[in-house]
C-alpha cells in the first residue's frame, strides 16, 4: 500500500514537470480559480529567486521549492487544498517526492533509461503528451463547434421515433412502501405487526375514494418516489426486487393490488401503464433525455469532421479484413515493394477505408426500489 501511494503521488509530480503547455484547456479554469482563492502559502512555480531555495540534494540533483510547487500543480484542486490546510499532508507529499527522486537517481545509475523497454515506454508517453498538446490547442475551436444549437424537443421526438422505442416491456407504477425493520436493532422502519396495522389504515382510506398518489405523500417510506406520488415511470420490472417486479407484471392497470412483501417491507402497488417492447415511449418520459442525446450527436459529428479534416492533410489507410465469406483483404506487408500507379487504382476501388469512430458516452440509469 505504501509503495502504491508513493508511486501515485510521485507519478503525478513527474507528469506535472514533464508536460508544460503554454496554454491550458479551458476545462482547467475552475481549478486555477480554486488555487488563486486558496492560501497564500502555496506559491506558483514562478517564485522569486529568494523564495526558490534548495530544500534537498539527491545525487547530483538539487531539489528546489519551485520543483515541489510545480508538482503540486499536477494534483487535483481537492488535493491541493488539503496540502494548503494541513502542514502534515504537505510534509508527507515532500517526503514522498524526495523518495521518488531517490528512486529515479538509482534507476539512472543502473542505466535503466538506456534499455529498449524504457525507450518504448518513453516514446509512447511522448506520443500521448504531444496528442494532448494538440487537443489543448484545438480545445476552444472544437468547443465552439460543439455548442448546442437550440432545438425543439417535441419536433426532434417526432422526427426520430426509432430512437424512443422501448427495448423491453416497460411499465409505470405507483406504490406506497411501509418500511419494516430488518431486525430489532434496525433504527429504520416499524415491526411487522405495526406495518400490517398501517397497511389496513391506508387500504381503508383507498376504499373511501382517496388516490394512492395522494396517500403516498403521507404514508410512503420510499424517499425515491414519495414526493412524486409514489411514481416510477417506464422501468423494466427486472430492475426491481423480484416480488415487486412480479406484481407489476401481473396486476391490472389502474387497480391497487394486495400488499406485496419484499426485503424492504410491504408495498401497495398500482400499475398506471404498460408498454410492450417496440412501443413508442411517451414524450413526457423522454423529453429530459433529448437535450443530452442531441448534444452527444453533435459531439460525434464535430469529432468525425475534425478527424476527416486531418485525414485530408495526412495519409491515412485502415486495411480491414473482409467480413463476408472466406475472402480476406490483403494487408500490405512492410517489406512489400511499392505498387504501380495502375495497381493502386485497382486497390483503391476494392479496399475499404474505415475511419475509427469515437463512441459517444452513454449512462444507463437503474431505478432502485427502497
Amino acid at each position: 500500500m505504501l509503495c502504491a501511494t508513493l508511486f501515485t503521488i510521485a507519478s503525478l509530480s513527474l507528469v506535472a514537470q514533464t508536460a508544460k503547455p503554454e496554454t491550458k484547456p479551458e476545462l482547467k479554469t475552475q481549478e486555477k480559480v480554486s488555487v488563486a482563492a486558496g492560501s497564500s502559502k502555496v506559491q506558483t512555480p514562478a517564485a522569486s529567486a529568494t523564495e526558490n531555495k534548495i530544500i534537498a540534494k539527491v545525487g547530483d540533483e538539487m531539489v528546489r521549492e519551485s520543483d515541489i510547487e510545480q508538482g503540486l500543480q499536477g494534483l487535483s484542486s481537492q488535493q491541493r487544498q488539503q496540502m494548503e490546510s494541513s502542514p502534515e499532508s504537505r510534509q508527507h507529499y515532500i517526503k514522498s517526492y524526495l523518495e521518488f527522486r531517490l528512486l529515479v537517481a538509482k534507476a539512472k545509475k543502473l542505466g535503466l533509461q538506456n534499455t529498449d523497454h524504457f525507450k518504448k515506454k518513453l516514446a509512447s508517453a511522448a506520443d500521448q503528451i504531444v496528442a494532448s498538446e494538440l487537443m489543448s490547442k484545438e480545445n476552444e475551436s472544437l468547443k465552439k463547434k460543439i455548442e448546442q444549437v437550440p432545438i425543439d424537443p417535441k419536433a426532434y421526438y417526432e422526427a426520430h421515433p426509432d430512437k424512443f422505442q422501448a427495448t423491453a416491456d416497460t411499465y409505470s407504477a405507483r406504490h406506497i412502501l411501509v418500511k419494516v425493520k430488518a431486525n430489532e436493532q434496525d433504527p429504520v422502519g416499524i415491526s411487522d405487526a405495526e406495518a400490517k396495522v398501517k397497511l389496513a389504515k391506508i387500504q381503508a382510506e383507498l376504499k373511501t375514494g382517496k388516490k394512492l398518489a395522494d396517500l403516498a405523500a403521507v404514508y410512503s417510506d420510499d424517499p425515491g418516489s414519495k414526493d412524486k406520488g409514489g411514481l416510477y415511470e417506464n422501468f423494466d420490472p427486472g430492475q426491481m426486487v423480484p416480488e415487486f417486479g412480479n406484481a407489476v407484471r401481473t396486476q391490472a392497470v389502474g387497480v391497487v393490488g394486495e400488499p406485496v412483501k419484499t426485503q424492504f417491507g410491504y408495498h401497495l402497488v398500482e400499475v398506471t401503464a404498460k408498454a410492450p417492447k417496440g412501443t413508442l415511449k411517451p414524450f413526457e418520459s423522454v423529453s429530459k433525455d433529448i437535450q443530452q442525446m442531441t448534444q452527444s450527436e453533435r459531439q460525434e459529428k464535430v469529432w468525425t469532421e475534425y478527424l476527416d479534416g486531418i485525414k485530408k492533410e495526412i495519409p491515412f489507410d485502415y486495411y480491414e479484413e473482409a467480413k463476408t465469406g472466406e475472402t480476406k483483404a490483403d494487408v500490405p506487408a512492410k517489406s512489400a515493394p511499392k505498387a504501380s500507379a495502375e495497381s493502386k487504382k485497382t486497390d483503391a476501388s476494392t479496399k475499404k477505408t474505415a475511419a475509427p469512430a469515437k463512441k459517444a458516452d452513454s449512462a444507463a440509469t437503474t431505478k432502485k426500489n427502497n
